[in-house]
């Protein structure tokens, strides 16, 4: 047994990477270990939005304690959420790359650690930076993560399954608010945070329990060897059919005068003529050997194949039909193509899996007897010495080959396996009312799961550039930093409405805590205004759900039921400083939780309506950046109008906001249809090319490359 040179090392690394490679997407089970999947997302959920929405109950005993503003305390928690929300893109790309569970333990991590750091320090903008921007960062790795594992899990069930995991930050919010007022008064704010800091560490165990979708590491061996041994099967065969068709072209056909007009007879005593060839089958196997094996031969050429070593044959004498008929020799004519016989006999010859090295070669009748009669019209060979022996790689090599490259490439992920290579990942809706979807889920997966092809980029590329970035977090950022979405009007004007929303969506969450204890007449207690919040955030959970199911209905438009949202969510904010009785503010709490909801469940369903399925993952990564950066531009403006004047303003410039926010999105409809009339699009064409794409691609497994 030889030794492997470097050279089969590379091509068998280069062979198990292509097997890799073409493992197929993984279906969503939509139900299973998902529902696990959703209740850890819940969970995870419930930590991080409820921590970063009972920032403001924390707040004025910050601000007694480090001695500063409203608004340098208010930028703490606006850097919670900014940042939380800035760090989408990254956490995305770390996603794709190592995977959601790791960046959620990772996100949990750097949180677990800021938070029980900033409970030291002395001074209220270290604190800012370290509670709010560091622990930001760790929360928006966590819940990003949470968010793509539930929808790489569920495709049919995606609009119940995404609404479940996000009703945790409305939970979050009512439960957190009034635990985090009675730990303050146990513990004093220093106590309190290093209890919110073990309440965060349980993101360890949640973001363990991020299974990826093809964790079964077994089923992934299965594949793998499968393809393996598929792909070596046809590379002997290609080589053994080749090498015949070579050495036959040095040497005389023999017809058979006696062969029915150059037709075989089957091991059924069937006639079978050149012209009834395709229907048999053997055409088409060899055409499909041809195009799946790696290796390239010249006809011309008589060098033997790589890992197969050939003897020369001796030239064979006149061949016995073996009928009452005599045989002829004829001079080998120079064509392209033998006869369609000799081809029947290389198709059984190489089918029959029994040429191995060191075997003595068979005789024609031998391989006949196993694989059935090739026919007695004719033979092509007179005896044993007259075949060509063939050496192949030892199988017990092969194997040893083998599992030292599953140890190695085992835990490789696929790219049909990183979350973001799928169009539709950020999709919180039913996915069944989108125009790409497919009644068949194994289509519709593949026709969203695009690899980009990175020999089609042009190498200023900016990142191209940078060669020390991973492939897939490469992918990642060059579709959330494409500009070329900012051609579009609707885009840009629904940037515009959505930045208006975040810019006074925080301010009630961070103020009314205060307001409710100091802007009433001092007649509420701070346990009572805690559980305003807490009344917000299970009118919060109630909106979702409605929000959940209405995006479901084909019947109803999400954009209208946004700007209604808006509309009165920022009407509602405006008269807030007007609601002095507690009755006042808890049906303040309830309304503005209902109509947040909206705002936050349809995002991602109305940049779909919008702008289209292929947009969504560049659309909805920018606008949480723009989103971030709205918060870290609200909540301390907020603070400040409340240092130098009183609770009016902040109310009046949060709820104005949100009022002309309203008022923008009710053209978004009129300019999208203004933009596609100039495009010439029509309503339906994103379906249309969609279906057209599918059938030139062909079925889902020659899509990502199983032919």
């Amino acid at each position: 047994m030889r030794r492997m040179t470097r050279e089969d090392i590379e091509e068998e690394e280069e062979e198990f990477r292509r097997a890799l490679d073409a493992i197929p997407p993984p279906i969503p089970p939509d139900g299973g270990w998902g529902w696990v999947i959703v209740c850890a997302s819940f969970l995870m959920n419930m930590i991080v939005d409820g921590v970063c929405y009972s920032y403001g109950i924390l707040m004025p005993s910050l601000i007694e304690t480090f001695k500063t503003s409203t608004a340098m305390m208010s930028l703490g928690g606006a850097m919670l959420l900014g940042t939380y929300m800035m760090s989408g893109p990254v956490a995305s790309a770390l996603c794709n790359k190592i995977g959601s569970r790791k960046v959620a333990v990772f996100g949990c991590l750097i949180s677990t650690v800021s938070i029980l750091a900033s409970h030291a320090l002395e001074r209220g903008s270290a604190f800012s930076i370290v509670f709010g921007l560091c622990g930001g960062v760790g929360f928006g790795f966590m819940f990003l993560a949470s968010l793509l594992v539930v929808g790489f899990y569920f495709e049919r069930n995606r609009g119940i399954a995404a609404t479940l995991a996000m009703c945790g930050s409305s939970v979050g919010m009512a439960v957190m608010a009034p635990l985090t007022r009675w730990l303050i008064d146990r513990y004093e704010w220093t106590g309190c945070i290093i209890i919110l800091s073990g309440i965060v560490m349980q993101g360890f165990v949640l973001g363990a329990l991020l299974r990826p979708i093809d964790g079964d590491l077994r089923r992934r061996k299965k594949l793998i060897l499968k393809r393996m041994e598929e792909d070596k099967r046809i590379g002997v065969q290609t080589c053994i059919i080749l090498q015949r068709l070579i050495e036959q072209k040095r040497y005389d056909r023999t017809l058979s005068s006696g062969s029915l007009n150059n037709g075989i007879i089957t091991r059924d005593n069937l006639v079978i003529r050149e012209k009834d060839f395709h229907k048999h089958g053997i055409f088409s196997g060899l055409r499909s050997a041809f195009s799946r094996s790696s290796i390239n031969i010249s006809l011309g050429s008589g060098r033997p194949t790589p890992n197969l070593q050939t003897k020369r044959p001796h030239a064979p004498s006149a061949l016995t039909d073996g009928t009452s008929c005599h045989s002829e020799t004829v001079p080998m004519m120079q064509q392209q193509s033998p006869s369609p016989a000799s081809l029947h006999r290389q198709v059984l010859l190489s089918q029959s899996g029994q040429i191995r090295k060191n075997n003595s070669a068979r005789s024609l009748d031998t391989v006949a007897n196993q694989c059935g009669p090739i026919g007695d019209v004719s033979r092509e060979f007179s005896s044993a010495h007259d075949i060509p022996q063939y050496e192949v790689e030892c199988e017990d090599q092969r194997s040893a080959s083998t599992e030292r490259l599953l140890r190695k490439f085992l835990h490789a992920t696929p790219d049909v396996d990183r979350p973001m290579y799928r169009k539709d990942i950020y999709y919180t809706g039913s996915v069944q009312i989108l125009p790409e979807f497919h009644d068949d889920i194994n289509s519709y997966v593949a026709s969203i799961t695009e690899i980009p092809d990175t020999k089609s980029i042009a190498d200023q590329d900016f990142w191209s550039r940078l060669p020390l970035l991973p492939k897939p977090m490469k992918d990642v950022l060059r579709n959330v930093f494409d500009a070329d979405t900012f051609k579009s009007p609707t885009y840009i004007l629904l940037v515009v409405s959505t930045s208006l929303t975040m810019v006074g969506y925080y301010i009630p969450f961070l103020l009314l805590p205060s307001y409710a204890v100091n802007g009433t007449g001092g007649h509420i207690s701070e346990q009572s205004a805690a559980y305003l919040l807490t009344a917000l955030g299970f009118s919060n959970t109630f909106g979702r759900l409605i929000s959940g199911v209405l995006a479901t209905r084909n019947w109803l438009d999400s954009v209208i039921i946004n700007n209604l949202a808006l509309l009165i969510a920022g009407a509602m904010t405006l008269v807030l400083p007007f609601c002095e009785s507690y009755f006042l503010l808890v049906v303040f709490s309830f309304v503005f939780g209902l109509c947040v909801a909206a705002f936050s469940s349809l995002r991602s369903v109305i940049v779909v309506e919008l702008m289209g399925l292929d947009k969504l993952t560049t659309c909805y990564s920018q606008l949480v950046i723009f989103h971030g950066i709205s918060v870290l531009i609200g909540a301390p403006v907020a603070g400040y109008l409340l240092d130098k004047y009183n609770y009016f303003y902040p109310f009046y410039f949060a709820g104005g906001c949100m009022l002309l926010s309203g008022l923008l999105s009710m053209f978004l409809r009129k300019v999208a249809q203004v933009e596609r009339r100039k495009s010439g699009h029509g309503g339906s064409q994103s379906s249309s090319e969609n279906e057209m794409k599918m059938k030139s691609l062909g079925t889902p497994h020659e899509i990502v490359g199983l032919g």
